[in-house]
C-alpha cells in the first residue's frame, strides 16, 4: 500500500524530466553539477549522460529522454521538460538556475 502511496504522489507532484548532457573538459560542467544540486525536487527525474556517448547507436535506446538531444556549442547541456514538453535547452547556470524556478 505505501508503494501505491508514493506512485500517486510522484504522478500528482507534476515533475520535471531533467537531462543534462555532460561534454568531458567543458568548462561549465561544474557550475551545471552546482545548480542542480542545490534544487532539491524528489518528483523530478534526472538524467546525466556523457554527450560523447550519445553518438553510439545503443545510447538513446536506454531511455527515450536522450533521443535527439546534442550539446550546444561543445559545452554541458541541459533540458527540462514537463509533461513531455521541452523548454529550450541551456549551457549556462544562470540560464539554468531560471529555468529551475520557473513555475
Amino acid at each position: 500500500m505505501t508503494e501505491m502511496l508514493l506512485a500517486l504522489d510522484f504522478e500528482m507532484a507534476n515533475g520535471r524530466e531533467i537531462v543534462l548532457l555532460v561534454v568531458k573538459n567543458a568548462d561549465n560542467t561544474g557550475a551545471m553539477l552546482d545548480v542542480l544540486r542545490k534544487h532539491y525536487n524528489p518528483h523530478d527525474v534526472l538524467v546525466i549522460a556523457e554527450a560523447a556517448a550519445l553518438q553510439s547507436e545503443n545510447a538513446a535506446t536506454l531511455t527515450p529522454l536522450l533521443r535527439e538531444r546534442t550539446a550546444l556549442d561543445a559545452k554541458t547541456t541541459a533540458y527540462i521538460c514537463r509533461q513531455q514538453t521541452c523548454l529550450l535547452p541551456v549551457n549556462t547556470p544562470e540560464e539554468l538556475m531560471q529555468q529551475l524556478t520557473q513555475p
